[in-house]
């Protein structure tokens, strides 16, 4: 009898919380129209609009692969005073027409973005930048390209004469 009790009690349990996150995904009304109480999530802010953005600095590419083994490929802008930004990758044009630019071209070299983008003022005053569409990216000089400072070509060497 107490099994039948048990049964009975965990299935009216089970209704009872199954209606209420129908409430809430139902729009926060309920299945008379009561307003579900939004237990202190606050309200939504507002979007942030995009502005039309400039920014100058090195492309580097960083290739990170997941636990399923998928290498995922972000392209970053690191601007002079080494805020790093991350672009959008290219989306192929309308009926399948190619991308308008391709970020793997643009690697190790200056550019200059043109673009839409969003410009915060985060804790501590540190700045962030946010482009969400790029409109046009130049190479800011056509001679070599940047050569990162953290890494320089005699180390290498060093290495192995190290090893002998």
């Amino acid at each position: 009898m107490n099994l039948k009790k048990l049964a009975v009690a965990s299935l009216g349990v089970m209704m009872l919380a199954g209606m209420a996150a129908w409430a809430e995904g139902n729009g926060g009304q309920g299945a008379e129209g009561v307003k579900v109480h939004n237990k202190g999530k606050g309200e939504a802010k507002p979007a942030v609009a995009a502005t039309d953005i400039k920014v100058e600095g090195v492309v580097a590419k960083n290739e990170k692969t997941n636990k399923d083994g998928k290498v995922n490929t972000r392209y970053e802008l690191t601007d002079a005073t080494g805020v790093k930004i991350n672009l959008p990758a290219a989306r192929a044009g309308k009926g399948g027409a190619a991308a308008a630019y391709n970020l793997d071209d643009f690697v190790g070299f200056k550019v200059t973005v043109v673009g839409k983008g969003v410009e915060k003022e985060g804790r501590g005053g540190k700045r962030s930048i946010q482009v969400t569409k790029i409109e046009s990216i130049v190479k800011a000089d056509t001679g070599t390209p940047a050569v990162p400072a953290a890494a320089p070509a005699a180390e290498p060497a060093k290495a192995v004469e190290k090893a002998l």
